[in-house]
């Protein structure tokens, strides 16, 4: 099972997004559920390193991808790069939306807004 958890707090522009696990769906390095879920996860990482590179994200607290695992955790420099970041988020956060519909028992999803 992959856990997913993306944390949103508006009032500090901070972002975070944890994947926990593998899918079990088919063998280590056959698994579509796993490759999906990590295409996602590295184009968000992607995208964060790119906007950290132009200095539009003052500050990455922490970036790990490892196998089974990730974790994603910044803050915007402002609100115009914030309502950038939560477009890029929510776009993997829709692909993690179908898996975890069409997978309930290889994906599970959540979000928490601590503003």
């Amino acid at each position: 099972m992959i856990e997913i958890v993306f944390v949103k707090c508006d009032k500090e522009k901070r972002l975070t997004l944890k994947t926990v696990g593998h899918a079990g769906y088919d063998d280590y390095g056959r698994d579509i559920i796993c490759a999906a879920v990590s295409i996602l996860v590295f184009s968000f990482a992607s995208t964060v390193k790119g906007l950290h590179g132009s200095k539009d994200v003052s500050r990455i607290h922490e970036l790990r991808l490892d196998s089974g695992n990730a974790f994603i955790d910044f803050t915007a420099r402002n609100k115009a790069t914030y309502a950038e970041c939560l477009k890029y988020l929510f776009s993997a956060l829709a692909g993690f939306d179908l898996l975890a519909q069409k997978y309930p028992d290889n994906v599970r999803m959540r979000m928490l807004d601590i503003t």
